[in-house]
């Protein structure tokens, strides 16, 4: 009996977090942008792995804008990772299979979050750690 207990338990704890998908409709500066979801709620998103300037510091409207760039208007896919403190969702952006997250960091206006490496694949830091 206690098999079939722990079965819904496990079942939702593996899809607490799923992709997700929507358009974007803010960009609040070069990491953390809104979507609006298919039920049509927004929702704040931290892109996961990097970091960007802030407004107020050097390049900040940059990264800001080349993300504005990339994906404003644009529907995206985002592969959840978790919450933080602030209730946003952490994720990989995806728009058109390409992922937004590493695009930043390769165009130099973001940096890879070494951090936080362990909640990426070693796939992923082996790409975000030699994207210039």
């Amino acid at each position: 009996m206690k098999f079939f207990l722990t079965i819904p338990i496990i079942f939702f704890a593996a899809f607490s977090f799923a992709d997700i998908s929507g358009k974007v409709i803010k960009v609040t500066d070069g990491d953390t942008i809104n979507i609006r979801d298919h039920d049509d709620k927004t929702l704040n998103i931290r892109l996961a792995g990097i970091d960007a300037p802030e407004m107020s510091q050097p390049y900040g409207k940059e990264s800001r804008s080349h993300l504005l760039g990339l994906i404003h208007g644009k529907e995206v896919v985002i592969e959840t990772k978790k919450k933080d403190r602030y209730g946003r969702i952490i994720g990989t952006v995806y728009h058109d299979g390409k992922d937004v997250n590493l695009i930043q960091v390769q165009a130099g206006m973001a940096w890879w979050y070494e951090y936080y490496k362990d909640q990426q694949s070693p796939e992923d830091q082996l790409l975000y750690s030699t994207a210039h």
